[in-house]
């Protein structure tokens, strides 16, 4: 489903580009970058989410307020991606704009769950146990509210027990 959603979503950007539908171009950016995340591919998740933030801040900002409205989720889903490559520091820099907007606006469970979940794994990758340990309470409130992290949460709490 997630392959099909790519292929639409691309078809629609090239008209949406050659009709200058600025918000248009970036919410379609947006759901082929979530459409690559589902299917496990850090790149095209990479390629889509910044090409629909420089298009935003570019001459064409018309689709800013979209853009500051997914944010988070562009910011989460880039931090995670950008792990999957290895790439810590990049995560860490989106990462931590994410962290910002969780204390500025309270994000979603699913989101905030994956935010802290990918600290903890880029603290685990860099063998900063206990820094990944600190995370752990946050991560448990989390999960009551987002019932489908309680497999992970559980593989992370094991783990941590080493």
């Amino acid at each position: 489903k997630a392959a099909a959603a790519l292929e639409n979503y691309s078809e629609g950007l090239k008209i949406a580009q050659q009709i200058e539908g600025e918000t248009t171009s970036v919410e379609l950016m947006i759901g082929m970058g979530l459409a690559a995340q589902q299917m496990g591919k850090p790149d095209g998740t990479i390629e889509y989410f910044e090409a629909a933030l420089e298009f935003s801040s570019g001459p064409r900002g018309g689709s800013a307020g979209l853009i500051r409205r997914y944010r988070p989720t562009i910011v989460v889903s880039l931090g995670d991606a950008w792990y999957q490559k290895n790439d810590l520091d990049r995560a860490e820099t989106y990462l931590k704009e994410a962290l910002i907007l969780d204390k500025k606006h309270a994000l979603t469970p699913d989101i905030r769950y994956s935010l802290y979940g990918t600290q903890v794994e880029i603290h685990l990758a860099r063998g900063e146990v206990e820094k990944a340990r600190r995370h752990l309470p946050t991560l448990s409130a989390i999960a009551k509210a987002f019932p489908a992290a309680a497999e992970h949460l559980a593989q992370l709490e094991s783990r941590l027990e080493l």
